[in-house]
Order: C-alpha cells, then sequence, then structure tokens
C-alpha cells in the first residue's frame, strides 16, 4: 500500500490492515471445514448445477482424458459412469469412458512412478554459483530486495548449500523444534514429527501427511457472489461468479491465508504440490533423508 500497489480499502478488506488479530478472528468465523464444503459440493456436483459453459467444459475434459475423468469421479465420490451431461460438438466422444480413481490410488501412482535424479550438467561437471549470505535470503523471503535482484539469484546457478541455507531460515522462524525437511509453500513445511512427516503450518498447526492434500484439512472461504468478490476487487474487476469462484484456504488454528484458488464451480481441490520427499534427498541431494 506505501508503494502504491494497493488501494488502502482492499488493504483493510483483503488483509485486514488495521487490525490483523481481528481480522484472523472474522476469517475463521465466515470460514468452513473443507471437508464439509465438500459434502454440499458433491451434492451440487452430482445435480449437474453449473451454467452451461462450465457443463460443457467438464464433459468435454471427461471425454478427452479417461484418466481426469476417473480422478475427478474419484475425488467427489461419484458413481463410475457419472458424467457432465452437455453436447460437445468439438469432441467426437459421446460418452466419457467409466472409471473411478481415488485421490490416495492417484497419488501412490504417482510417487511410485518417480525417480529423481540430479541433472545433467551436474553430474558431468559440478558448476558453482554466486554464493549468498544468509541475510540476502532472509531479504528474499522477506520481499525486500528489488525485483531484478530476485531474478538475477533465481536464474543464477546455485550455491551447493543454498537449499540448507533456506530451510535453516525457515527453522529460525518457526515456534516449534522439529526439523523442517521440505518447504511446501508460503506458511507451509514438511516436517518430520517422530517417525511420521507432516505438513505444518509455521504456527506449529498439523494439516496431514506429506502425501495427502493439505487443503482437506484447512478450513475454506469461498468467493461466490459479487458482494463478496467486490471485497477483492473494484465493480467490475471481477471474474462472473457463475464461471469462476475463488477459495481461500486458511489455516484452521492461526487463521493464515495459505492459498487461494480460482476455479470454475464444480472443480475439484487442486493437489498443487505433491513431493517425493526421499527421491529428493537421495537421489538430487545425495543423502538420506533426515
Amino acid at each position: 500500500m506505501e508503494e502504491g500497489h494497493l488501494l488502502p480499502r482492499f488493504a483493510e478488506s483483503v488483509y485486514g490492515l488495521s487490525d490483523r488479530d481481528a481480522y484472523r478472528r472474522r476469517r475463521l468465523e465466515r470460514a468452513r471445514p473443507v471437508r464439509e464444503w465438500w459434502q454440499e459440493q458433491r451434492e451440487r456436483v452430482l445435480a449437474q448445477d453449473a451454467i452451461e459453459p462450465v457443463r460443457i467444459m467438464c464433459a468435454e475434459c471427461m471425454r478427452l482424458s479417461p484418466r481426469w475423468a476417473a480422478e475427478y469421479r474419484g475425488f467427489w465420490d461419484l458413481p463410475e459412469g457419472f458424467e457432465w451431461e452437455a453436447a460437445t460438438p468439438t469432441v467426437k466422444q459421446a460418452k466419457a469412458a467409466p472409471g473411478k480413481i481415488a485421490p490416495e490410488q492417484a497419488v501412490a501412482e504417482f510417487l511410485a512412478a518417480s525417480s529423481p535424479q540430479p541433472p545433467v550438467a551436474s553430474r558431468q561437471a559440478p558448476r558453482s554459483g554466486r554464493s549468498l549470505e544468509k541475510d540476502t535470503l532472509r531479504d528474499m523471503l522477506d520481499e525486500k530486495l528489488s525485483r531484478r535482484t530476485v531474478k538475477d539469484i533465481q536464474s543464477g546457478y546455485k550455491d551447493p548449500d543454498r537449499f540448507d541455507k533456506w530451510v535453516a531460515i525457515l527453522q529460525e522462524r518457526v515456534p516449534y523444534d522439529e526439523p523442517i525437511v521440505l518447504p511446501v509453500g508460503e506458511a507451509l513445511n514438511v516436517v518430520r514429527a517422530g517417525r511420521e512427516l507432516v505438513i505444518r503450518c509455521d504456527c506449529g498447526h498439523d494439516l496431514c501427511r506429506h502425501d495427502q492434500n493439505w487443503k482437506l484439512d484447512a478450513v475454506v472461504f469461498v468467493r461466490d457472489s459479487d458482494e463478496l468478490m467486490q471485497e477483492a476487487y473494484p465493480h467490475m474487476g471481477h471474474a462472473d461468479t457463475d464461471w469462476m469462484e475463488l477459495r481461500e484456504y486458511y489455516c484452521p488454528a492461526c487463521a493464515r491465508q495459505l492459498e487461494v484458488e480460482a476455479v470454475p464451480p464444480g472443480y475439484p481441490v487442486v493437489h498443487e504440490f505433491l513431493p517425493d520427499v526421499e527421491g529428493f534427498y537421495e537421489g538430487w541431494l545425495g543423502r538420506e533423508l533426515p
């Protein structure tokens, strides 16, 4: 806001600038557990409750990709023959192939096929890059560096201990002692908790196992009306909510906003990052998983 990138009213309505604690409490008051919301949305999908362009989009995706159709049915726990009822003149298939793949099965298949290897260049001739001090990395995490500086850091060769420096900085900022194994996203890390690897918020709240979709154990607030959209966008500057909704995912303990999805109604919760943690350590870093 100070640099003119954000209007004051949005700094208040989106981020609660004047009273962050009160704003986080309001988030939890308006949000719902994702699994509760999922039950409601499943009924909406079964009822084919969407405008025609969204029905066409879903029908085309299901007919073009049997795998996508099977995972879609698996996420919403739909009958194996379910498909969206819509004419698809640009897609020849008259029906989507039947099938259903549960999220747990899709995850297991993905990880089983993973085989991380170091980049070819690093195996042939190790390259040494610019060594960055931890203070510089801290400033990058706090968004204090210019865009040009960040771009240069991201596109340059990395010093061999860059990952370890980054994890050490993240570890300094959390209130728990269990070791961070891998960053997952803003305020989220894979953490070693005893014999388990869990996805944990910076506040210390555990959401799920590292190989699950953490969003399903968060709380969600859905902007699906003009009124709610205009808390974050100017008039006529937001999406038509029949076409797209915003799903804001919060930590159920501290109410930090962890992610936002912009998707059509009826779209599955996106599992956006599924790391092969063991493969990353052994195949890429060349050492055992902590």
